[in-house]
């Protein structure tokens, strides 16, 4: 998601900085390293969350060179000044302004576009990626792939699911934003991801680069990346219903990514579980109708609109 340190979670520690000497030592020299990976964070009021998955970024082991781009979206918080003291002990990560932007698709494109390696790895500002995930993107990426797609943990930061028995691992078929890697030069070509959406910009350029291309993402289930999701009813309503909203645009952009038999068929099978289920809102489960819930009501108002 879209966000002073907190305590650290299990795999990421101050171990992994490296000394601003050191990494000039292996700097690659010039733009667009053939072995250089970068990773691209945006970050708006972040600063409560995003030492914690900087350490965890930096951490990572088994990659031949990577940066970090931090795109700060006029934050109010101590997110600058968090960021700043990292890049103090690490010269690679740099922190750019991205303060004239209105939203998170832009923020991501003025990251993106820092980006020196040949390859670039999303994630957000509240998760925390998990040892081997960009060891593992590289990997893919040295396979020949065009793009790749990462494993979503929901237990570690949100141990509330882990007690109503939600999943622990998903992996979407549609892109989500912080948890995907692409090629740099497909990444340009496609113009980056489309400011006009507020939300789903993220699922949009997944659609055009797999119609681009004809093929889907590489699927790197070694790649991990521990999501942050809403704690109460409201706010998991709320973030389910803005997602929603943009489907039927989305639709009509990319019709073939939506079947109509399919798509009847679950709308029935929504609306057919949120009234047996009614139950759940009284129980540990009603995140799970909350959600359901306000992804019913963004597709009827997406729909009206």
């Amino acid at each position: 998601m879209y966000a002073g340190p907190q305590g650290l979670h299990q795999g990421t520690s101050a171990r992994g900085l490296q000394s601003n000497s050191a990494r000039r030592r292996r700097r690659s020299t010039g733009s667009g390293s053939t072995k250089m990976i970068s990773v691209a964070i945006p970050a708006r009021n972040a600063a409560a969350t995003i030492a914690e998955q900087l350490l965890a970024v930096l951490g990572q082991q088994g990659v031949d060179e990577f940066e970090v781009v931090v795109a700060d979206n006029g934050s109010t918080d101590a997110t600058v000044s968090t960021v700043a003291a990292i890049a103090q002990q690490d010269d690679r990560l740099r922190l750019i302004d991205a303060s004239a932007e209105c939203g998170e698709p832009g923020t991501r494109n003025v990251a993106a576009a820092a980006c020196n390696g040949t390859s670039i790895a999303f994630c957000d500002a509240d998760d925390v990626v998990r040892p081997g995930w960009l060891a593992a993107i590289q990997n893919a990426f040295n396979q020949g792939a065009h793009g790749v797609n990462v494993v979503r943990e929901q237990w570690l930061l949100n141990p509330e699911l882990q007690r109503i028995g939600a999943p622990q691992y998903r992996m979407n078929n549609w892109l989500a934003g912080g948890a995907f890697a692409v090629t740099r030069d497909l990444y340009r070509e496609l113009g980056g991801f489309d400011v006009t959406l507020p939300y789903g910009a993220d699922t949009e350029f997944g659609f055009r680069l797999r119609a681009h291309v004809g093929r889907d993402l590489y699927r790197a289930r070694g790649a991990v990346v521990s999501v942050r999701l809403p704690k109460d009813f409201r706010a998991t309503f709320t973030r389910a219903r803005r997602l929603a909203r943009v489907r039927p645009e989305l639709r009509r952009r990319h019709p073939d990514e939506f079947p109509l038999g399919h798509l009847w068929s679950m709308r029935a099978e929504q609306a057919t579980w949120l009234v047996r289920n009614i139950p759940l809102l009284t129980g540990r489960s009603r995140l799970r109708w909350a959600e359901a819930c306000g992804s019913a009501v963004g597709e009827v108002e997406g729909t009206l609109r």
